[in-house]
């Protein structure tokens, strides 16, 4: 179901950015670029596991994008990125054995059940939408959001921790919860600097929206950084 209603939004927008540039079509320039970089990315949320640590994940991104410039004051940007997200994981197995997954086999059992030691590799497939305001003839602010559908993961619905419960009779009990969530939604804020119309610097900051636990209980989300080159091949 929030699926879907990303998938909505995501035709809404489209359409909604194409009749744009239909509605001033002749008073904006096409810029048409590619871009690579790098993204670091980490995960939030308040109820991973005790004694589970998640290191920043360093990946990087490509893509291609198509800009409509409006007499360099503004301009509208919209496209698709492949980008690499995920964390390192560092873990105490002595307390998981003992605490977490008690009565479930050996250490080794459980860890490669759960997988909870292992990194996490997740590819992207990305969709921004990008507001663009000309603070100076070569740099500019940038607001906007993306929305993602997930290509790859190596870890098929990895374990991402658990939440101590209590049922009708007082009695505690672990959920164990797993990123389950086949798409993703973030908003950011970022800036561009151009060595000249043709090649620039990019930089944003992402702030996750959707929860990514298969259940929708905990407040886990991905938020990212992303550094990056952008080169104008064709204006038209």
């Amino acid at each position: 179901m929030r699926l879907k209603v990303l998938k909505s939004k995501r035709l809404f927008l489209l359409i909604l950015f194409m009749f744009s540039f239909g509605w001033v079509q002749g008073q904006y320039v096409l810029k048409h670029s590619i871009n690579a970089g790098y993204s670091e990315t980490t995960f939030k949320g308040s109820d991973f596991a005790n004694h589970l640590e998640l290191k920043p994940f360093t990946g990087s991104f490509f893509g291609y994008t198509i800009t409509a410039d409006f007499d360099q004051r503004y301009e509208l940007t919209t496209g698709f990125y492949f980008t690499e997200k995920g964390y390192k994981a560092n873990y105490s197995d002595n307390f998981y054995a003992d605490q977490v997954f008690v009565g479930e086999g050996t250490i080794e059992d459980k860890a490669a059940k759960y997988r909870y030691g292992e990194d996490l590799e997740l590819t992207y497939l990305e969709f921004p939408f990008v507001v663009k305001k000309r603070i100076t003839p070569l740099a500019a602010i940038t607001a906007g959001f993306n929305v993602s559908v997930l290509l790859n993961s190596n870890i098929e619905s990895k374990y991402i921790g658990y939440k101590v419960l209590v049922n009708d009779d007082d009695v505690e009990y672990l959920r164990h919860y797993r990123l389950g969530k086949k798409s993703d939604a973030s908003f950011f804020l970022g800036g561009e600097i151009r060595a000249t119309e043709w090649i620039g610097l990019t930089f944003q900051y992402e702030f996750g929206l959707v929860k990514l636990d298969s259940y929708g209980f905990t407040d886990t989300r991905i938020n990212a950084l992303k550094l990056g080159l952008f080169y104008v091949f064709k204006r038209n």
